[in-house]
This record gives C-alpha cells, sequence and structure tokens, in this order.
C-alpha cells in the first residue's frame, strides 16, 4: 500500500455560501487545524489488498454473512442474494477498488493491517476533506466546473450510458462503464488518486453538524459511536457534482452495495525526516515521502 505523507496545516472545511451546486450540511464552512501530520494512501484499497486480508484473517464480510448486497444487475441496481465484493454485478481486476464493503468491514480490514504496521485507521471526515482539496478551495481540486471533469475521475460517463440508456451521465467518457484500475486518471495537487469518483469512500466518524467557529477547530472528529458513518467522494456511477470536495453524505455501518469502498490513513509519531526506510514518490509533491 503506498501513503502519502500529508503535512500539518489549516484549511477551510465546508463550501461557501454562494458556490453552486452546495447542500446545506456543508455550512458553515469553518476553519480546521491539523497539528500532526498523518499518511494517506494514494489509492483507494483494491481488491488485491483487500483478498490477502480475507485470506489471511479468514474474515467474512457482511454480506457474505448475511447472502445479499445491492448488486449491480443489467441496466439497474438491486437486492440481490450472493452478491459481495467478489461478485458486485460486473467485471473487476485485482487493481480495481474493492466494492461492496460496510464501514464494519473496512474497520476489520484497518484493525488486521494496523496489527502489522501500526497507527492504520479510516480517515476522519475533516483528514478525507483536507487531502481532497489538497490546498485548493474549489469544488473539485481541478476547479469548479464539472464539465473539466474528463481525464480527472471515473464517473457515470456515457462509457456507462450504453450500459443503461436511462441513467444520467456526463456527455464525456473516461472510458470505464464501471469501476477503473486506482490511479487511472490525474491525480491531485498532493498525489492523490481516485478521491472524485470511482468509489465512495467510509470515513471513520459518525455524522455531526457543523458549527461556526471564530479559531480553527483543532484535529475533529464526530461521535465515535453512532448508528451512521460518513461516506464521500462519489462513485462510478454518480455525477460529478456528487463527489464534489465538500458533498457529505452517510448511511449504516452495515450499508455495503457496488459503488462503495474506502482509502486507509496512517497515524505518525514522528516527522517523515527522522524515518528510515522512505523514500519519495514521484507522483507525490516535493516533501511527501512513499512509505512502503
Amino acid at each position: 500500500m503506498r501513503m502519502v505523507y500529508i503535512p500539518p496545516g489549516e484549511f477551510l472545511m465546508g463550501s461557501a455560501d454562494d458556490q453552486a451546486p452546495r447542500e446545506e450540511d456543508e455550512s458553515p464552512q469553518h476553519r480546521v487545524r491539523f497539528t500532526r501530520g498523518f499518511y494517506a494512501g494514494m489509492h483507494e484499497v483494491t481488491r488485491r489488498q483487500f483478498k490477502a486480508f480475507v485470506e489471511a484473517s479468514k474474515y467474512e464480510t457482511e454480506a457474505e454473512r448475511e447472502g445479499w448486497a445491492e448488486a449491480w444487475v443489467g441496466p439497474h441496481w438491486a437486492k440481490v442474494n450472493g452478491a459481495s465484493w467478489k461478485a458486485p454485478g460486473f467485471s473487476q481486476g485485482d487493481d480495481h477498488p474493492v466494492v461492496e464493503v460496510s464501514w464494519n468491514d473496512a474497520r476489520a480490514f484497518c484493525d488486521w493491517l494496523g496489527e502489522k504496521a501500526g497507527g492504520i485507521r479510516l480517515p476522519t471526515e475533516a483528514e478525507w476533506e483536507y487531502i481532497c482539496k489538497a490546498g485548493t478551495q474549489t469544488s473539485y481540486h481541478w476547479g469548479d466546473r464539472s464539465a473539466e471533469g474528463q481525464g480527472w475521475c471515473n464517473v457515470a460517463d456515457a462509457a456507462l450510458r450504453q450500459k443503461s440508456p436511462r441513467w444520467a451521465t456526463v456527455d464525456w467518457t473516461d472510458g470505464y462503464a464501471f469501476t477503473a484500475p486506482v490511479g487511472s486518471f490525474k491525480p491531485n495537487p498532493w498525489g492523490l488518486f481516485d478521491l472524485h469518483g470511482n468509489a465512495w469512500e467510509w470515513c471513520l466518524d459518525g455524522l455531526r453538524e457543523y458549527v461556526a467557529a471564530i479559531r480553527p477547530i483543532d484535529d475533529p472528529r464526530g461521535p465515535e459511536t453512532a448508528d451512521r458513518r460518513v461516506l464521500r467522494g462519489g462513485s462510478w456511477d454518480n455525477l460529478p457534482d456528487v463527489g464534489r470536495s465538500a458533498n457529505r453524505a452517510d448511511n449504516s455501518a452495515t450499508y455495503r452495495y457496488y459503488g462503495l469502498g474506502f482509502r486507509c490513513v496512517m497515524t505518525v509519531r514522528t516527522a517523515p525526516a527522522a524515518q528510515r526506510g522512505l523514500r519519495e514518490s514521484r507522483a507525490a509533491p516535493p516533501g511527501r515521502p512513499d512509505l512502503r
């Protein structure tokens, strides 16, 4: 798993009142400060990585234990008996993002990997938006216009419309009707891929309301215990607006469907310069090492 060091810093979380499109739960916009750096997965967790976890731990996902998941069926989706991360209703390679995983499944993967590497977890919602915006304040890390997203993201496009003519799609094609291999599109300014589209990503937090603050809020985190968990980034079956940097969604911790995956972050106690065995990533900006 390739990880990029994200330094401490501040950013404006949420969307401005005059930014369109936007949803009410994206306000009030407020300043967030990260007092410590952390590592973020360069890519979404892949099927290959998830398979290694399953084989080593003998873990069964909630879809497998309960015998069903929401899967792609022809030109639409449905609750399908036997559907799981192994069978989402379309073909995937090992380098595609794993989907059909619940928050509980993603947390189990992080706990397992954390036993080996230490400090592995899901990102908080604030961390997720920080790495998605990557120093920008626009709706997407490429700008404010979704029409300029070609080459940047895997969303509901002309390739999907060929499979499902009534599905709402953009006019351009990204070359993939369903999921794409991770890293197939251009990275954001911090060298991270697929934060817009490809697969929704679970966050650690339970859903919370934003509050206005005069001073920066340090290292915010939502409720530890919650029935519903935050989702960010949109999927291959969504229009770009759904995957905007500030857009928020949530669902039950047991929910799983064909466009839902996750990415890991890693907590660190020392600055990367003090680390050994680190090397610079070609995809990352200067000073953001790649941990293997």
